[in-house]
């Protein structure tokens, strides 16, 4: 792991902690694949795997979610549906 990598994912996990995200919290949905339910911490773990593109458009978007004083666990819901989508799809996550 690079050190650009630690850095950013030391950024998101003081994000996740100041924002008091839980962690546990888990988002259940249902898609043409069946049912599904995916823990916020599943979803922190999936992101701190992305690229590094990935990653920049995921911190712009919760700098502005937290600008705006919305609520970053609408974007960790619908980052755990894009984690399911790219599991069944080859183009991966929208």
């Amino acid at each position: 792991m690079t050190v650009k990598n630690l850095v950013w994912n030391k950024w998101l996990d003081t994000f996740v902690e100041e924002k008091g995200i839980d962690t546990g919290f888990a988002f259940e949905f249902e898609d043409k694949h069946g049912f599904h339910i995916v823990e916020t911490a599943t979803v922190i773990a999936y992101i701190k795997n992305l690229g590094p593109e990935w990653k920049a458009k995921i911190k712009d978007t919760f700098v502005k979610i937290d600008f705006m004083n919305g609520d970053p666990m609408h974007f960790m819901g619908y980052m755990a549906k894009g984690m399911v989508k790219a599991t069944y799809t080859e183009e991966g996550a929208a």
